[in-house]
């Protein structure tokens, strides 16, 4: 079974290539950049299935085999990954130029699959994406082999929108294995959560509510962790996620929006639950919240104030067109003590210049 690493995990380093089993407390930079993440994940204390680092690993396939005989289950199946020392970068992140395996078994086809991924680091791609990034970094290889987890579904997960760059949580995913995820004519599900709840998401989803919640929640506190927005992967085996890579999403841009859509429309589509949120937020801080009906009007949106369709309450309420209908008639509800309150250490006035024609009008 999988194991989310423990401090008694050892590293094993004789005469051949060096084997490290990641595990609680670790520093090493030789296990790379994929390493590093998964390394940040286990010391956070997110579920990472069992995981060795084969480092720098040599072109002697003996020694290989050697290495990895007495670590490797027969019966269990293996994801093989690169690892080198310039990947997942948040500048330049290598995404999909080395070799990767998915769902490997036997000491035989992961000695393969580790040789594959080692060869990969001098591809004529890698060379030729090296050269457009300029990148002129030395490039380590170090091979990451980890045990695979049944995959009830599988997906992954973005603390920030990829395309435009907004703070929403992104997560896709597919049933059964990642692999699909990157399958032509396969679309994956879609939800995007905001400040807690989805906003989007998909008519039949292979996920619940809860697990959706639960994803999203560990993919905000990821960001909160590695210190930069990331793009983590993740599989559901029917009990548990696991995370199985994290990395920093390479080429956002701060985004400044504008749009008319709160003058346009008056009442903004916001989410369920937002400004109740807000609302708490502001009263934790010692604010208050001051509610203005001039848009929505008296029962024009079905109820008799505007702002229960954002099921929120605010502090104070301020209304001018619902009562007037164009003539000078306004209010201001709050309560009672904090008005008088006002009343005694403020002076307050007040007119409207053209009452005499609105009114004869």
């Amino acid at each position: 079974m999988p194991n989310p690493g423990s401090p008694e995990s050892t590293s094993v380093d004789g005469g051949g290539p060096a084997l490290i089993e990641l595990r609680r407390g670790l520093v090493d930079d030789r296990i790379g950049g994929k390493g590093l993440g998964l390394q940040s994940l286990i010391d956070h204390g997110h579920r990472v299935p069992r995981t060795v680092v084969l480092v720098d690993p040599p072109t002697d396939r003996a020694a290989i085999t050697t290495t990895l005989s007495g670590i490797i289950d027969p019966s269990a199946r293996y994801a093989v990954r690169s690892s080198a020392n310039v990947e997942d970068g948040g500048d330049v992140s290598y995404a999909g130029q080395f070799a990767s395996f998915l769902d490997v078994g036997g000491i035989d086809a992961i000695v393969d699959a580790a040789m594959d991924v080692a060869t990969s680091a001098h591809s004529a791609g890698v060379a030729a994406y090296r050269e457009h990034q300029g990148d002129a970094r030395p490039v380590t290889m170090s091979v990451i082999i980890e045990e695979m987890v049944h995959p009830v579904v599988s997906g992954v997960a973005f603390s920030r929108n990829p395309i435009t760059s907004l703070n929403e949580v992104v997560i896709e995913a597919v049933e059964g294995s990642g692999e699909l995820l990157q399958a032509e004519g396969i679309t994956p599900q879609r939800w995007i959560v905001r400040w807690g709840d989805a906003t989007e998401h998909p008519e039949a989803p292979c996920l619940t509510d809860e697990l959706v919640a639960e994803i999203a929640a560990s993919t905000v506190r990821l960001e909160q962790e590695y210190g930069s927005p990331v793009d983590a992967e993740w599989v559901y085996d029917g009990t548990h996620v696991w995370w199985v890579q994290v990395r920093a999403i390479s080429g956002l841009d701060d985004v400044t929006v504008y749009s008319r859509r709160i003058a346009k429309e008056g009442l903004p589509d916001v989410p369920a639950s937002f400004m109740e949120k807000v609302t708490n937020l502001a009263h934790q801080e010692g604010g208050l919240v001051i509610g203005d009906e001039v848009q929505s009007g008296h029962g024009r949106t079905g109820h008799w104030w505007g702002y229960e369709c954002m099921e929120f309450r605010p502090d104070i309420l301020a209304m001018g067109k619902p009562m007037g209908n164009g003539l000078p008639l306004s209010a201001t509800l709050a309560r009672k003590e904090w008005i008088d309150e006002f009343r005694a250490e403020k002076d307050y006035f007040n007119t409207d210049l053209g009452e005499a024609i609105i009114s004869c009008t």
